[in-house]
């Protein structure tokens, strides 16, 4: 028996005296500057932060430097100004009593591995005169200015420190009289003419106003000669005063300046500004930040040590950062001025709080651990805390001597607390600081005499209720009015309920704690000797009913509870009062389950060789589509509200009756009603507020927060209907397998039972059950027949020989069905066969339908018709893609082809016919081999016969009607896609075939052999002959020799001449040569008069231009050509024209010379006097262009001419140009 200990004798520090619980930067207090030293708790963080900051400061001594700030960061309470506080203190090293600020410090590095090297540190910073300004930056903004920036902030507390006027425009003023040395005076004249201070009467500057003018015309009367002059000197410098970074800066270092000029040299200036609550001021707003990196730059840049900036912040200087609006600023610089952060954790708040509050008498130790080691099993119980999901501090003998009476996770856990409840102010800095400070927390829990720790004993316990009561005024009214009016609003209210509403209150502020009974009871401990916690988690369980009936907590979807408080219990009254039916709650089962059946459907048969669209049915609704296969799924909701449900007749009626079924009942579960009924509930409430035209910010957080519960439900409610299938029973053919919840996943299951079910379904799925190729329907239909074999591994389609196998079990079911469904007048498009075999009794892949039938295709079995073409050819590229694409096979249309009997003697006959006509080397003797034979020496022969049409067309020839009709010639015998037909319909036309081919072989050897043209000739020659008949010259040609070539080479050229060429050429050589007798004789003929007629008209005088175009350079046959002159290119004809013109051309001449040219004395015409001037020698001669592109060119040319043509003139009767 351990004996009682009191608790107040166990602390070093009294537990009712009062410690400031925020440390504030401006409280400069004597006791509290002591306080602040002789207890300061210097933690292994801020050791290090300390040492980083002094290397740094020391060495701006005696080197510049640009990293001149310091970073604190911690949630609130953690100690950050309590840190700036204490840099502050012992930079300025002022006097606490009779010791320094650095002395009472050393005590606080005891013990610590650093202290020779801080306290060195210390003595270096000492060296410099430090000026330190420090203060809380909220409390220094001015709440009337628009946008109050840092920069004037950081200017009026400079000012201040000083002892100048806040007020800027002021201050400038002061500031200038101190520099004239006239400041003095003009205090003294104020105070003179007000009867009050100079430093009182400023702050109501506007009011003196004219006070402050005349006396500044008292103090300097040659530079203010008249209170006007004064007054707008006043005027002017308040409307000039705008302070930039850059000023502020500038300023500052003048200022450090001044005092280095008026100072100790070995003791150089420093000014530090120690700036609370930085990161809080500045919040989200990018510009703010913006200005705070300014400044440190213009610091880092302008004072180069010697101006210094020391922050504290809520968050992280990256952390700031990356939650400002301006996220695309560039922040990279103020992270390289703020190059000492230091950030406080629980840990060092821990520490702080063990050290000035929980720190415990050596001495009384013992006591402590006997008490621990009496009730270590009561302890450890209470030192977990139910339902949190994060780590928190485990009890051990070493924790609990530090923290009693706080459990061991309370601190970090009340710390959770106050970072998240909301403030009745909701000013953004939380509840009232003092309050949420740890260490006013815990000041104020154990020195209040209702929670008994004053007066108690060891094993008095801290509880949450206790820690609530001491923040309750600063919580939301509504929230707070709820907990205080329990005790009149609550039926058979206890006291107990407030405690629990009062800790489920504070421990659902955080996310990481599910709040059950259990975790209340452990939250609500309040002596570890006397509450039994049993009992304690029982009677809390029993408020939690009370308070549920009254609708001031409700149970969430995880199990834990939740208090209601302002709109949100006005969420959970409307929905308490929202009406669910029975088939709501079966609708909402259904909807649920269709969600955890998604993932099934598609069975999964042998390893993938076949995979099935299964029916999926849910509570009597399909789900899912499919085909033959049926899962038919009852929840656990349909199996408790379903009257007709019966496991015994589905087990021993329906399932023999549906054997293409499998049925799946889920296992009962008692509590899928609640919480169906539940998602109803928070749905029609939910949809009913989102639809809310306004929405106040608590009304926003409160649908985000149910739309997370009523997908967490609906989660939680997915997971409930698969355990129950699980664990459910699967009925088939009369078999009922009771699951036993071992598999966690639906597919697994869905896949075993499923294919027990295909055998029945589809009796004949393995005469098809390979695994198909999409490749393998195009090798079908383009391969060479020998490679066939290979096609449809598994389905034997194709013989060693390249034919089709018709002993196939797979090729004979599908031809057997279509050629069933050809008599019965049935569908036979692609689709209606395909659901044909892929469904029962077959189940086939539908690639192996499409394979199995483009086999059949390419065998001449069947043919196939889309878009109104017939398609026989398996090597159209349309007709192939009928079946390597499924919606082309779709729509396409089958036709059955009956096989035709062909005889031995009849393929013998047509292997020799193909040897004879085509000379093709003898193969095999079968229809197969004969008909691709037949169609390729037909279609090659074919495109021969077009070819010869084509070139032969040019030339005149006349086509015989066998190569006019040669491509229906072809397609008559090949159009048919069974081989014994093709065989057939040769045999019938072989007639036609051997002439058709003859004439093809025939014709094309003789354009081979570039007959055509000397053909061509022939027609030229013998229209000439015709044309020229009966013309004076021409007689040779209607010789009697001459008669009968022109005969017998016309009943050629009408005929054809390939087939009788030799008596093509017989005739056609020897009258073309004659033709070209007569042609020269007519031409030599021509030639001669021309010359005499030139001759004369010469001997006249006379021109002969006008007979130029009957002159040739002489007769030449051009290349291919024998009925014209290549010079002149005249006909018979036209020669025979020339010739009859000539005379009666040189008598015009004559005539038109005779009338212009006659004798002066008119005795009759004089013969003229011509000179011949050729145009191009002339220009030639005088370098003249003989192309004209221009007027300028133009002129010069007849210039030149006319020039020439006058000399000429000179010398003959005319000038003729040529």
């Amino acid at each position: 028996m351990v004996a009682s200990t009191p608790l107040r004798e166990l602390f070093v520090y009294p537990i009712e005296r009062y410690i400031p619980p925020v440390a504030k930067v401006n409280d400069l207090a004597e006791a509290i500057v002591a306080a602040d030293l002789r207890e300061y708790v210097v933690t292994g963080p801020i050791e290090d932060a300390l040492r980083a900051f002094l290397e740094g400061y020391a060495e701006s001594r005696t080197a510049t430097t640009d990293r001149i700030g310091v970073w604190i960061s911690g949630f609130f309470g953690a100690g950050k100004s309590h840190f700036a506080k204490m840099l502050g203190y012992l930079l300025e090293n002022r006097l606490v009593g009779d010791q320094t600020a650095r002395q009472l410090f050393a005590a606080r590095l005891a013990g610590s591995a650093q202290r020779m090297e801080i306290e060195g540190l210390l003595h270096r910073a000492g060296l410099l005169d430090s000026r330190v300004i420090t203060f809380q930056i909220k409390a220094e903004q001015d709440l009337t200015a628009k946008d109050d920036s840092i920069s004037e902030i950081m200017y009026r507390s400079y000012l201040a420190s000083r002892g100048l006027s806040k007020n800027i425009a002021v201050a400038s003023l002061e500031l200038s009289l101190i520099e004239r040395g006239l400041y003095d005076a003009f205090r003294a004249e104020v105070e003179r003419r007000m009867g009050r201070p100079w430093a009182e009467e400023r702050e109501d500057f506007l009011f003196i106003r004219a006070t402050v003018a005349e006396a500044l015309q008292t103090v300097a009367p040659a530079a203010y000669r008249s209170r006007e002059e004064a007054l707008a000197a006043l005027d002017l410098l308040r409307a000039s005063q705008q302070l930039s970074v850059s000023d502020l800066a500038a300023r500052l270092t003048d200022y450090v300046d001044e005092l280095a000029r008026g100072g100790n040299p070995e003791r150089p200036p420093r000014l530090v500004f120690i700036i609370d609550e930085m990161g809080q001021f500045i919040g989200d707003d990018g510009q703010k930040l913006l200005e705070l990196q300014s400044i440190a730059e213009e610091f880092a840049t302008r004072g180069r040590g010697k101006l210094w900036l020391i922050v504290t912040s809520q968050a992280k200087l990256d952390e700031l950062i990356a939650g400002v609006k301006a996220k695309q600023a560039d922040f990279s610089k103020i992270g390289q001025r703020f190059d000492t952060r230091l950030a406080l954790t629980a840990d060092d708040v821990e520490k702080v709080l063990e050290g000035r509050i929980l720190q415990k008498q050596p001495e009384r130790a013992a006591d402590i651990e006997g008490f621990y080691h009496a009730h270590a099993g009561a302890l450890a119980s209470l030192g977990a805390l139910p339902g949190a999901s994060r780590s928190l501090p485990a009890m051990s003998a070493e924790r609990f001597a530090a923290n009693t009476p706080f459990l061991p996770y309370h601190l970090p856990l009340i710390q959770a607390i106050f970072g998240a409840v909301k403030s009745a102010t909701a000013t953004g800095f939380g509840i009232n600081p003092e309050a949420r400070s740890m260490i006013g927390m815990a000041m104020g829990v154990l020195s209040n005499r209702a929670n008994g720790f004053t007066g108690g004993e060891l094993g008095r316990t801290v509880a949450l209720d206790m820690v609530y009561d001491r923040i309750a005024a600063d919580i939301l009214p509504q929230d707070r009015q709820e907990i205080e009016n329990l005790e009149q609003r609550l039926p058979g209210w206890q006291a107990l309920d407030s405690r629990v509403l009062k800790a489920l209150y504070l421990l659902q502020q955080v996310s990481w704690v599910a709040v059950t009974a259990d975790t209340l009871a452990h939250a609500l401990v309040r002596d570890v000797r006397s509450d039994n916690l049993a009992a304690l988690q029982a009677a809390v369980a029993a408020s939690l009913e009370r308070l549920r009936d009254a609708r001031y907590v409700v149970t969430k979807e995880n199990g834990a509870w939740e208090f209601l408080t302002g709109a949100k219990k006005s969420f959970e009254e409307e929905a308490a009062g929202v009406i669910v039916r029975q088939a709501d709650v079966r609708r909402a089962a259904r909807t649920r389950l269709a969600e955890v059946l998604r993932p099934i459907g598609k069975l999964n048969y042998r390893d993938g060789l076949r995979s099935f669209d299964v029916v999926v049915r849910g509570d009597g609704e399909e789900l899912q589509g499919g085909q033959d296969l049926v899962l038919e799924v009852y929840s656990s909701i349909y199996r408790q509200l379903e009257e007709r449900f019966s496991l015994e007749d589905l087990e021993q009626i329906e399932s023999f009756s549906r054997p293409e079924t499998v049925f799946w009942a889920a296992d009962p579960d008692a509590d899928l009603a609640n919480q169906l009924t539940r998602l109803i509930k928070l749905n029609d409430v939910l949809g009913k507020w989102q639809a809310r035209q306004t929405k106040t910010d608590e009304e926003r957080e409160i649908i985000r927060e149910k739309g997370t519960e009523v997908s967490t439900l609906q989660t939680k409610i997915e997971t409930s209907l698969r355990t129950a299938l699980y664990n459910g029973v699967v009925i088939w053919n009369g078999r009922a397998e009771e699951l036993d919840g071992r598999t966690t996943t639906l597919n697994p299951i869905f896949n075993r039972v499923l294919s027990q079910v295909v055998p029945t379904v589809y009796p004949k799925f393995d005469l098809a059950a390979v695994r198909p190729a999409e490749d393998d329907i195009k090798a079908a239909l383009t391969i060479a027949s020998h490679a066939l074999v290979a096609v449809g591994s598994g389905l034997n389609l194709f013989g060693a020989d390249g034919h089709l196998n018709q002993h196939s079990a797979a090729v004979a079911e599908v031809r057997a069905e279509i050629a069933g469904r050809a008599r019965r007048g049935s569908d036979l498009d692609g689709k209606a066969l395909e659901e044909r075999f892929t469904g029962a009794p077959y189940g086939w892949h539908p690639t192996v339908v499409r394979l199995i039938l483009a086999a059949l295709f390419r065998a001449g079995l069947i043919s196939a018709k889309a878009d109104n073409v017939h398609y026989t050819d398996h090597t159209a590229p349309a007709a192939q893609a009928l079946f390597t694409q499924v919606r082309p096979f779709r729509r396409a249309v089958f036709f059955y082809e009956e096989a035709e009997a062909i005889t031995p003697d009849e393929l013998r006959r047509a292997q020799d016919e193909l040897k004879l006509i085509f000379e093709t080397p003898r193969r095999e003797e079968t229809a197969n081999v004969l008909a691709e034979q037949i169609v390729k020496e037909l279609n090659e022969w074919n495109g021969r016969a077009e070819r010869v049409v084509l070139q032969l067309r040019p030339a005149g020839y006349p086509i015989p009607p066998a190569l006019t009709g040669s491509t229906d010639l072809v397609q008559r015998v090949t159009r048919h896609s069974n081989p014994g037909k093709i065989v057939k319909a040769f045999l019938a036309a072989l007639d036609e075939v051997r002439g058709w081919h003859a004439e093809t072989a025939t014709l094309h050897d003789f354009i081979r052999r570039k007959r055509p043209a000397l053909f061509q000739q022939a027609k030229y020659l013998l229209a000439e002959i015709g044309r020229s008949e009966g013309l004076p010259g021409t007689e040779p040609l209607s010789a009697e020799d001459a008669l009968a070539w022109r005969a017998a080479l016309s009943a050629l050229v009408s005929g054809g001449a390939a087939h009788a060429w030799d008596d093509f050429t017989a005739a056609f050589v020897p009258l073309g040569e004659r033709f070209r007798q007569v042609y020269a004789g007519m031409h030599a003929e021509r030639d001669r008069l021309l010359a005499e007629a030139e001759a004369r008209l010469g001997e006249s005088a006379i021109p002969a231009t006008a007979l130029t175009r009957y002159r040739c350079r002489g007769l030449r046959w051009a290349e291919g050509e024998i009925t014209k002159c290549g010079q002149c290119d005249l006909s018979l004809r036209e020669l025979d024209l020339q010739i009859t013109a000539l005379p009666g051309e040189e008598r015009r001449l004559r005539d038109q010379h005779r009338v212009v040219y006659r004798d002066e004395t008119g005795t009759g015409p004089q013969p003229p006097r011509v000179k011949y001037l050729k145009v191009a020698q002339v220009l030639a001669q005088k370098q003249a262009k003989p192309r004209i592109a221009s007027e300028a060119e133009l002129d010069q040319t007849l210039n030149i001419l006319r020039d020439e043509v006058k000399q000429a003139l000179a010398e003959a009767d005319a000038v003729e140009l040529e």
